[in-house]
């Protein structure tokens, strides 16, 4: 079963880095630089003026330190097939789940140690900590998140899904007691009670019968490669994204402006789809949300310019795609329209959508009061982009 997982972790690797190879592109990179040095001088300013000892800085930290734990869920790999062809080896599961729980361990554990690492120079000022106090502080975050993984896996060997209330207890109020005593009472207590959940957790586990939840792990694996094949969307195609159509009658009303005739034809056709299709209207309605919170809240100049131009491009790349949602069908091809009012159908909608983006953003950077320069700066960036993105960036893909 080793041989197994193995094969399959050196496949899933394989395909993680083909896509982040579309992730990192040279324009991503150089935002994403950007945007990190922006943060990390606000960061190094809001350093450079805390006081110790404030009511707030031990909640902030426990609340930082609480969602981190929740990062990085199982990974097993199983796959729909399995079902029905391992089955006969069930009983053998055992092995290939440890080796699942050790490389959900390894993935989650970086995650663990980039929070605390950022949160290192703010808990040594608010705190006063030295060295061993914040080494305690990494061990456990370690094991709270070895804690919940266990938690995850114990769910695989059972018959049925846990209550709720059992939920909420062990995977939220159980971590929030132990941090709490960790930065209100002592580390040391906090690490000795962690070690008592996971012993528990460990108790029970040895003590499961060998049948294997399927359903359970099944579902599980599909939710989260789903997540991580949406994050893959924003950038380039994923075929093994589902799609799913929803009809929406209450959004008909867009629809009605819309010409009939021959070439409004694609019009019709992209726009009532955008509507129905769940994963493109929503990731586009989510980098709006993301965007204009982020504008909000943002104080730096610089960065709420690099963060609206990467907004309008991610979204931008998201859509693009989209121009080929009616390649497979065939009797597209059979319509006697030009290919041109097709790119011109769809370049229209793109420009609708990319522009309707940018109103919201710059609603957010009005709300931020940021200066008249930088919202200048922004919408002259804005407008170069879209240029290039509806009509250079897609003549190129209608080439190919």
């Amino acid at each position: 079963m080793n041989k197994i997982f193995r094969k399959r972790l050196n496949s899933h690797i394989m395909e993680m880095v083909k896509y982040l190879r579309y992730v990192f592109n040279d324009f991503f990179v150089i935002a994403l630089m950007f945007f990190i040095g922006a943060l990390s001088l606000s960061y190094s300013n809001l350093l450079r003026n805390l006081q110790t000892n404030l009511w707030w800085e031990p909640l902030l930290v426990i609340i930082v330190i609480l969602f981190s734990v929740h990062l990085g869920t199982m990974v097993t790999l199983i796959k729909q097939p399995d079902q029905v062809f391992l089955t006969p080896k069930e009983y053998d599961f055992k092995s290939y789940f440890q080796a699942a729980l050790k490389y959900s361990y390894l993935m989650a554990s970086l995650i663990q140690f980039l929070v605390w690492f950022i949160l290192l120079p703010f808990m040594s000022i608010s705190f006063g900590w030295k060295t061993l106090y914040l080494v305690f502080v990494l061990i456990l975050m370690l094991l709270i998140k070895f804690y919940l993984l266990e938690i995850e896996f114990l769910q695989i060997r059972r018959s049925h899904p846990s209550p709720l209330l059992r939920k909420m207890l062990f995977n939220w109020i159980i971590p929030i007691g132990i941090l709490g005593i960790a930065f209100y009472i002592g580390l040391p207590t906090a690490l000795f009670l962690t070690l008592v959940c996971i012993f528990g957790v460990t108790y029970e586990k040895l003590h499961q019968f060998n049948v294997v939840n399927w359903q359970y792990v099944i579902n599980t694996e599909d939710k989260r490669m789903n997540r991580v094949y949406r994050f893959f969307s924003l950038f380039t195609d994923v075929p093994s994204l589902p799609s799913k159509l929803h009809r929406r009658k209450y959004l008909d009303p867009l629809l009605k402006p819309l010409k009939k005739d021959q070439k409004h034809l694609f019009s019709n056709l992209y726009l009532r789809t955008f509507i129905r299709d769940n994963d493109t209207s929503s990731l586009y309605f989510r980098l709006l949300l993301v965007g204009f919170v982020l504008l909000v809240f943002v104080n730096n100049q610089i960065l709420a310019i690099l963060i609206s131009v990467l907004f309008i491009y991610l979204t931008g790349i998201q859509i693009i795609p989209f121009f080929n949602y009616f390649d497979d069908n065939v009797l597209i091809h059979i319509y006697p329209v030009n290919e041109k009012i097709k790119v011109k159908n769809f370049r229209k909608l793109l420009q609708l959508l990319l522009m309707i983006e940018m109103l919201l953003l710059l609603i957010g950077m009005l709300i931020a009061k940021d200066s008249l320069q930088t919202i200048l700066i922004s919408i002259v960036l804005w407008l170069i982009e879209i240029y290039f993105l509806t009509v250079t960036l897609l003549n190129k893909k209608n080439k190919n």
